[in-house]
């Protein structure tokens, strides 16, 4: 079992938000920073955990049918410090499968909090940041395909992301140095509120970065327009607030 704050924790966790988006059509290469790839029916993609191969244990392997595969490494600390030295053989395994099986070779990723440089033992990092703000702008259009329930257990990954990982800090918050982050956070506001939703349904893009550092109750018509059964009420409560950080964590598992 994954230790909570690990970074098998939250390897889990992001195969899992990977599965439900790729449910729904997302375009999950686009999501991990990868602007070619094939283009592949959603129901020939499929997810792998801890996937064993001679050279080790690959943290993520996604497989796109037939025409490609994708490995995924997940770190907790910036890519300049992680454990990176296992990552050749990784790429060894990864090209010859490619060769193997006349695969499209996508880049492997890094995912990490920050980067330095633009390759790590074949790896391209890509980071938590980038791929929380990609997730975000996301949600409104799929929120209805995914399901309340799921879109909460999504929002609350990101939010456990941006506040355990990236230490962003909420309005309000005391203590040395939390003026630096809160400006952080609303930079991290402005960069998911960029898109314009169009202008037939009111969302969280209509508003400005400001209105949600201010006035966080506004986001309440972010997610208009839903049903409301008893059992859905918490997970519309924590929908309702979800461009500012979770201040509560996936129970029992990210802390």
């Amino acid at each position: 079992m994954a230790v909570p704050g690990s970074g098998e924790a939250y390897s889990d966790w992001l195969a899992w938000v990977l599965q439900e988006l790729n449910k729904v059509g997302a375009d999950l290469l686009k999501l991990l920073g990868i602007s070619t790839g094939p283009v592949v029916d959603a129901r020939e993609v499929s997810i792998a955990r801890e996937y064993f191969i001679p050279q080790g244990r690959l943290d993520l392997l996604i497989r796109f049918g037939k025409q490609a595969l994708l490995i995924i490494e997940v770190k907790v600390t910036s890519a300049d410090t992680a454990d990176i030295a296992k990552q050749k053989g990784y790429c060894e395994w990864f090209d010859e499968q490619v060769r193997l099986h006349h695969l499209c070779r996508l880049p492997p990723v890094l995912l990490a909090i920050d980067a330095s440089e633009a390759d790590y033992e074949g790896f391209v990092p890509l980071l938590w940041e980038d791929f929380c703000v990609g997730v975000r702008r996301l949600l409104p259009r799929i929120q209805d395909q995914v399901g309340i329930v799921n879109a909460a257990m999504i929002v609350a990954f990101v939010g456990a992301v941006e506040q355990n990982l990236l230490h962003l800090v909420p309005p309000g918050s005391k203590g040395i140095g939390q003026s630096l982050f809160y400006a952080r956070t609303a930079d991290h506001i402005k960069r998911y509120l960029k898109p314009r939703a169009t202008p037939h349904r009111p969302t969280l893009y209509s508003l400005k970065a400001e209105d949600h550092i201010r006035k966080p109750s506004l986001l309440s018509a972010s997610f208009g327009g839903w049903s409301k059964p008893a059992a859905e009420v918490s997970c519309r409560a924590t929908l309702r607030n979800w461009p500012m950080l979770c201040r509560w964590s996936l129970p029992g598992y990210i802390s």
